[in-house]
């Protein structure tokens, strides 16, 4: 089962299926065009059941398709494999390159960006958020409260301002 909550508005349920398809994802979709992409969905399912490359990549295509111009996506998980596997399913830029080692310019420029949590401090110019997405994707984000020994308040800043910023322009 599939549980999704789309806060600000009264929309949720549960999806009696194994795995998120485009048909699927679409009665999501409607609620969210209906409240202009302003919203926050939650979505807890299992491992391995479509919720990157199925609802996410349904839900960017379709905001494109309303907005008509690229949107800015950022993609935030805890671990660098899910972040390199969601770049490669989403057609992102990834922060990292084939050696781990973080690529500045590309985290700085990117409107298209994967990203681990703990390299957020990386999205900052001089303390302000250098690029504003459109999407924000945050992957894997009930194990946060296992990474919170390991991220500092300024991590969790970054987020909250990441988060708050997000919204289409």
């Amino acid at each position: 089962r599939i549980h999704i909550r789309i806060h600000n508005t009264q929309t949720g349920g549960i999806l009696h299926t194994a795995y998120l398809t485009r048909d699927n994802c679409l009665p999501t979709i409607e609620v969210l065009i209906r409240c202009n992409f302003n919203a926050r969905v939650f979505v807890k399912s299992s491992h391995g059941t479509a919720k990157t490359t199925g609802l996410a990549k349904v839900l960017i295509a379709e905001m494109q398709k309303m907005y008509n111009r690229p949107l800015r996506v950022l993609y935030i998980c805890n671990r660098r494999s899910n972040v390199k596997k969601a770049c490669k399913d989403l057609d992102l830029d990834c922060y990292i390159d084939e050696n781990g080692k973080v690529i500045p310019h590309v985290v700085q420029s990117s409107k298209r960006l994967g990203i681990c949590e703990h390299s957020l401090h990386q999205l900052f110019d001089a303390n302000h958020i250098a690029t504003h997405f459109d999407i924000v994707l945050y992957d894997e984000s009930e194990n946060a409260h296992f990474d919170a020994y390991t991220l500092s308040n300024l991590n969790q800043d970054n987020l909250k301002q990441i988060m708050g910023a997000a919204k289409l322009r």
